[in-house]
C-alpha cells in the first residue's frame, strides 16, 4: 500500500478548499495552480488518463497567465480558460487517485490469491 505524505494530504486539501475563494482571475489562477501542484503530488503524471487532464491543465494555465492581470476583456477570457484548466486538474486529480485505489484492490486481491493457493 502507498501512503500519502501528510505534506501532499494537506497540499490537497488546502487546493480543495480554496476552489470557493477564487473571486478573481488572479485567485482562479492561484487556485487552479495549487489544484495542478496537488495532482502532481498524488501521481498524476504516472497514469495516462490523469496525466492527458494534468497536461490540459498546465496549458490552460499557460494560456490564462497573461491574461489574468489585462483588460476586463482579457480577465473575462481568463476566467472562462481557469475554469477549465481548474476542471481538467481536479480531474487529473480524482483519477491519479482512483488508480492508486486500483492498484491497491489488485494487491489485495492477488494476495487473497496466493492465500487461496497456499490453502489448496
Amino acid at each position: 500500500m502507498k501512503l500519502i505524505p501528510l505534506s501532499t494530504s494537506l497540499a490537497v486539501l488546502s487546493a480543495l478548499g480554496l476552489s470557493a475563494c477564487a473571486n478573481t482571475p488572479r485567485d482562479a489562477y492561484t487556485q487552479s495552480a495549487a489544484t495542478v501542484r496537488a495532482a502532481e503530488a498524488v501521481g498524476a503524471a504516472e497514469h495516462p488518463r490523469a496525466s492527458y487532464h494534468l497536461e490540459l491543465a498546465k496549458e490552460q494555465l499557460a494560456v490564462a497567465e497573461p491574461l489574468v492581470d489585462g483588460s476586463n476583456a482579457d480577465r473575462k477570457a481568463a476566467a472562462k480558460v481557469l475554469a477549465r484548466a481548474e476542471a481538467d486538474a481536479e480531474l487529473a486529480l480524482a483519477l491519479a487517485e482512483s488508480a492508486e485505489l486500483e492498484e491497491e484492490a489488485r494487491d489485495v486481491w492477488a494476495g487473497i490469491n496466493e492465500l487461496q493457493k497456499d490453502r489448496d
